[in-house]
């Protein structure tokens, strides 16, 4: 499971002065939430995965598929 982004508690002290940039950094134009995470999470846990084994399944607004996922941490 690859999560994008997410804007939670954790991360809002990060996203408080930069968050138009963290936006456009994402096709989506907008930053995760917990909410987009939650189908996947429910997916995964659910009998309809069962057969689903080493594989990632990246939950990140488009972000890794247009970048080297690296970029975004030499900011």
């Amino acid at each position: 499971f690859i999560p994008g982004f997410i804007e939670t508690p954790l991360t809002a002290s990060r996203i408080s002065g930069n968050r138009a940039y963290y936006e456009q950094q994402c096709p989506a134009n907008r930053l995760g939430t917990p909410e987009d995470l939650a189908p996947a999470v429910v997916f995964l846990c659910s009998d309809l995965a069962r057969y689903i084994t080493g594989t990632d399944i990246a939950v990140t607004g488009g972000k890794f598929c247009v970048q080297n996922p690296m970029y975004s941490w030499k900011r």
